[in-house]
């Protein structure tokens, strides 16, 4: 797994993150924790679009948090 540099949400720590399939494809993600987070283990969100390198899917990650949410 490989990781950006993480950015504060609130109370949250967010780290986008990329996981290699093992056949040249990688996915997007972000680990989310409660602040420093020692010792606990994040929760993780995984996108579902795969990517050809992991410097892609890292940018998806972050530009994917950095979207506004549509109101409904």
């Amino acid at each position: 797994m490989h990781t950006a540099p993480a950015f504060s949400v609130g109370e949250y720590l967010a780290i986008p993150i990329a996981e290699s399939l093992g056949d040249g494809q990688w996915k997007a993600g972000l680990a989310i924790s409660e602040g420093q987070a020692r010792g606990d283990r994040p929760a993780k969100c995984m996108f579902t679009q795969l990517f050809m390198s992991r410097d892609e899917a890292l940018k998806f990650a972050i530009n994917q948090w950095q979207q506004p949410v549509a109101s409904h």
